[in-house]
């Protein structure tokens, strides 16, 4: 089940803010009734119209693309240098499942299937990515260590990396689940190194093998399964990552938690609640002398009460 917008939007016939709209309009039949924002539908088995034509779902397509250096990842057609989309025309609306800078090569996946985008572009779901990197000079085994236990940068620490030295010190094979911007590059600036030359080479468990730069292919029906299994396990895994989590922290503390963060090493810790230290009636000694000076004015202009029963 997905918002109807998102099917609109998926379909190609508008951006999903416009979509909006026309739902709002009452120009969009759900199952023969007016539909509402915020209502969810399925695609294959509701009858959605549009303007009174009905939407046919697309076609799931899965694609993987080998980018060269100096092209935008984007599917939008630009007025000045190259896109993903000058490469390729479909029939389809596919959308890259994250994406590589500018500079950068290698592996992308584009879809038009919005739960294996999220399951591959969400840290959540943990969906390797591995990438072969080139730096200026020879790294040392303390800095391979920092990279296996996380590297503070300005937006946060960022998780465990597994590395890998290739033919020499200067050449690292590097696995994450992480895609913050230019993440790699930070960590490396962030140790002292500066990454000359930045590949991806798989996702998942599709392995860019024998293709040219620039060059394109569908996935094969074993491709896809494959991928799918290894995101359903990742999903699960998930999912029991967090109810262990919250278990743990109702076992630790029953008590509201404040916040939660993660340490140096990138384990999250549970931070105790604090409550909130109550105000002070007067925030300096002259507030005081003129509270307590009313105070008695007060008392002194009160009549006093009559000990006369009526």
């Amino acid at each position: 089940m997905e918002r109807i917008q998102k099917i609109i939007a998926n379909a190609g016939l508008m951006s999903r803010r416009k979509a909006e709209g026309i739902i709002m309009d009452g120009r969009v039949l759900v199952n023969s009734r007016k539909a509402v924002l915020g209502d969810k539908a399925d695609s294959e088995t509701d009858k959605i119209e549009v303007n009174g034509k009905r939407i046919v779902p697309e076609k799931k397509v899965y694609i993987i693309f080998n980018k060269p250096k100096s092209v935008i990842c984007s599917m939008e057609r630009l007025k000045e240098g190259k896109s993903i989309s000058d490469y390729f025309k479909l029939k389809e609306r596919v959308y890259p499942a994250g994406r590589l800078d500018y500079d950068s090569e290698g592996l992308v996946f584009l879809t038009n299937d919005g739960a294996i985008t999220e399951l591959i572009t969400h840290p959540r779901y943990e969906t390797e990515k591995e990438y072969i990197i080139e730096i200026d000079k020879s790294i040392s085994e303390k800095d391979i260590e920092q990279l296996r236990h996380g590297v503070m940068l300005e937006d946060g620490m960022s998780w465990p990396a597994k590395v890998e030295i290739l033919d020499s010190r200067m050449r690292l094979d590097i696995t994450m689940h992480e895609g913050r911007k230019a993440q790699i590059k930070r960590m490396f600036t962030a140790l002292g190194y500066k990454v000359l030359s930045l590949a991806r080479i798989r996702i998942g468990s599709i392995l860019m093998e024998h293709m040219l730069p620039g060059k394109y292919r569908e996935l094969s029906f074993e491709e896809i399964s494959g991928l799918k299994k290894i995101l359903k396990e990742n999903y699960e895994k998930s999912v029991r990552n967090r109810e262990q989590r919250i278990s743990l922290q109702k076992r630790i503390r029953p008590n509201p938690v404040k916040y939660v963060r993660r340490d140096i090493i990138g384990i999250r810790k549970i931070e105790p609640w604090k409550p909130k230290a109550e105000k002070p009636k007067f925030r300096n000694d002259f507030e005081r002398f003129r509270g307590e000076r009313a105070e008695k004015r007060k008392e002194k202009h009160q009549p006093e009460k009559s000990s006369r029963l009526i």
